[in-house]
């Protein structure tokens, strides 16, 4: 992964870019991004990094 950018699935950058749009995440969140963009456990904790790093301001 490059800053935010997952090579692999355009839908890890989506999520993550929706997840950072909300001020508290929803609960639990590896369900609700497996129905909402249909990805896999793995993806989403990459998306939960790169929320942080959006968050945080750090794309690289």
């Amino acid at each position: 992964m490059i800053g935010i950018n997952h090579q692999d699935n355009p839908a890890v950058t989506e999520a993550a870019m929706w997840l950072s749009e909300h001020a508290v995440s929803p609960r639990p969140i590896i369900p609700i991004l497996r129905e909402n963009f249909s990805l896999f456990a793995e993806d989403g904790y990459v998306v939960c990094a790169a929320t942080i790093r959006i968050d945080q301001g750090v794309f690289v």
